[in-house]
């Protein structure tokens, strides 16, 4: 079953990191892992990392409570796994800043609206849920080998000072959810199975760039089951 392990970065070394090295969060991160998967999959001829892109500004709806996202993707070569975390984080970067367009959101909803228009004219949940599951954009499409999704700087307001750790847990395997809480990165690094080399040398990777951690233990990811009524 999918598990997680806790990682949590102080928040002001890793800004610290990023802006030294051409980077944010999301790039570090993303490098850090392409340099983890080549060493656990020395053999691909390719590693693409899957971003998550959060595009409510974009098409008019900041304040949407609508999970409006779409990924991104960068490529990584064989050739590349001895660059420095600079320059793959400048590649990550690149990558990324040529599909934030808006007008990529844009048609990204225009599909979204017309997927979720077809099931409401879909008779009966059976057939509802077949269109559903056949055709969703979030199935369909590149097929990264891992994925990282910053949600940004949340402002807890006044429970601000209750909240030490925040994970979020989704399905998916080589996934990192990131939170920001106070001076934490709060980073579950979900995998579906419960071999450890993945997070060892992810966190060999962050040793070895001099990025301050702490480790917690595995947890179980028991989501709930969810069926329509």
């Amino acid at each position: 079953g999918q598990v997680f392990y806790p990682i949590t970065i102080d928040r002001s070394a890793l800004m610290k990191y990023a802006r030294d090295n051409d980077g944010s969060p999301n790039s570090i991160l993303s490098a850090a892992m392409f340099r983890m998967c080549s060493r656990v999959f020395p053999n691909a001829r390719q590693i693409s990392a899957g971003i998550v892109c959060n595009y409510r500004q974009d098409v008019g709806c900041p304040e949407t409570y609508r999970d409006l996202v779409r990924v991104l993707h960068a490529r990584y070569l064989p050739g590349m796994k001895d660059w420095p975390i600079e320059k793959l984080s400048t590649v990550t970067r690149g990558a990324m800043y040529l599909q934030m367009q808006p007008e990529l959101s844009r048609k990204t909803y225009r599909q979204v609206a017309a997927y979720r228009d077809q099931i409401d004219k879909i008779p009966g949940k059976v057939l509802k849920t077949a269109y559903a599951l056949n055709n969703s954009p979030l199935r369909s499409g590149v097929k990264d080998t891992f994925n990282v999704s910053y949600v940004g700087n949340v402002d807890w307001g006044s429970l601000s000072e209750y909240v030490d750790e925040v994970y979020s847990l989704t399905e998916g395997h080589l996934m990192l959810e990131v939170n920001s809480a106070g001076d934490k990165f709060c980073i579950a690094f979900q995998v579906l199975n419960r071999d450890e080399n993945f997070v060892r040398e992810f966190i060999k990777v962050l040793e070895e760039e001099g990025i301050p951690y702490e480790l917690g233990d595995m947890v179980e990811s028991r989501l709930p089951q969810i069926e329509l009524g």
